[in-house]
């Protein structure tokens, strides 16, 4: 069994045997080797012959499209360069000492280097809108609203199969709902990394997004270990049978199924064990009028009083009200923008009372390239029972919905806000 270890810091180790050196002299030719490789095609649902052409951003394959492109990737350079237990490296940007680009992508000799990465990046892996200038005085700050952020996400989907992957694609569908853990922190670090990482369709050039989207799938494992009362398994054939095309080692055009890459063991790799500091990090909880003034925000709407579908051209506020049952999953539906815009939205509940305030999560859609409008029509779902808990308002009938413009609100409409 192949380990994938750690890359935050000087030459990044893989299993002891692919020194780093390997990996800038062979990462180029893995690149080109793989050239169009993991195409989004797969077979959805029952659908028998013939392929769709599908989104796997914003869906249920999140996760499994990337494990399986990582796959194919680690096979290619472990042939390219005559080693068959290389392991690619992860970079850790959710500890403290990962949150910036590790040094061995930073050579603008190296074949690990890009260009096109923003020189803020260098002092400053951002993971959801955490402010700050990058100097001694405020970097950490921003780093513990990192390891914030990460726990953020994991509690809206902690508990939640469904949520924490992502909305069901079946035939005929698209756009269903991203998870938590792709709206953040994989989005921004995407958009704050560089300008190859910031587009869907340009950031297979960047070496650097491998190493990220193994940690990205590192999470994926850390989650299944969490203890929980629902099944981690989504045992849905939609799902399970769903298979993608990919060119393997040997050059050969091969169809891999979603259930074959569930669990990594069986891939040939599992991950270091890295202390996670952000698992036990408390919600970060702030007084409201606090917020507003910070923000110099003045809501435009009475609470309860929109008009839905509403534009987010500024912040917008809404009361509303929980199930019978008290629910726990806070829904966004209805949310229409056009693909090649990026767009980004905080979310955050507060008591109706006042008093305690929380970010509960976000949506982040990163732009795509077209030359004609991608309409889309999706939705994002977010446990809250956490964040809800320490606001104080557990027992609540109703909860107080924020929906707050960071970029392209007036180019996102919302449908309508519940708790379910």
């Amino acid at each position: 069994m192949d380990k994938r270890d750690i890359s935050n810091v000087g030459g990044g180790m893989m299993s002891g045997r692919s020194t780093s050196g390997r990996l800038r002299r062979k990462c180029k030719q893995g690149n080109d080797k793989l050239g169009g490789n993991g195409r989004m095609v797969a077979g959805i649902g029952k659908k028998k012959g013939g392929c769709d052409y599908i989104w796997i951003h914003g869906s249920w394959h999140f996760f499994t499209w990337h494990r399986a492109y990582l796959y194919f990737y680690e096979r290619i350079l472990g042939k390219l360069i005559n080693d068959t237990s290389f392991a690619i490296p992860f970079w850790n940007w959710d500890d403290l000492a990962g949150m910036s680009i590790p040094t061995i992508y930073r050579d603008n000799t190296s074949s690990l280097f890009n260009p096109t990465r923003y020189p803020t990046a260098l002092n400053f892996t951002n993971l959801g809108g955490c402010k700050g200038d990058g100097t001694p005085g405020s970097l950490n700050k921003q780093k513990l609203c990192n390891l914030q952020v990460m726990h953020r996400q994991f509690a809206a989907a902690s508990n939640s199969t469904s949520i924490f992957f992502g909305g069901a694609l079946r035939a005929g569908g698209s756009f269903p709902g991203s998870g938590p853990i792709e709206n953040s922190p994989h989005n921004p670090i995407h958009v704050t990394t560089g300008a190859d990482m910031s587009r869907i369709s340009k950031s297979g050039h960047d070496p650097l997004f491998i190493a990220h989207h193994s940690n990205v799938d590192r999470l994926w494992a850390i989650w299944e270990g969490i203890p929980g009362k629902s099944s981690k398994v989504i045992a849905d054939p939609d799902f399970l049978d769903a298979s993608f095309l990919f060119w393997d080692e040997n050059l050969e055009r091969v169809r891999i199924r979603v259930r074959d890459v569930i669990d990594p063991r069986k891939l040939g790799y599992v991950y270091q064990d890295v202390p996670l500091k952000w698992m036990d990090i408390k919600t970060r909880v702030e007084d409201e009028t606090s917020i507003l003034r910070a923000r110099d925000l003045a809501w435009p709407y009475p609470v309860g009083k929109l008009n839905f579908p509403l534009r987010l051209r500024s912040a917008a506020k809404v009361n509303v009200r929980r199930t019978a049952s008290r629910g726990e999953t806070l829904v966004v539906s209805d949310i229409e923008l056009d693909g090649r815009d990026y767009v980004w939205f905080d979310v955050y509940v507060s008591r109706v009372d006042g008093g305690g305030w929380a970010q509960a999560g976000c949506f982040i859609h990163m732009e795509r390239r077209s030359d004609k409008k991608i309409p889309i029509i999706t939705k994002m779902q977010i446990g809250i029972a956490e964040v809800i808990k320490q606001i104080g308002a557990a027992a609540a009938d109703r909860i107080v919905v924020t929906l707050e413009p960071k970029v392209g609100g007036d180019k996102v409409t919302v449908g309508g806000v519940s708790i379910i």
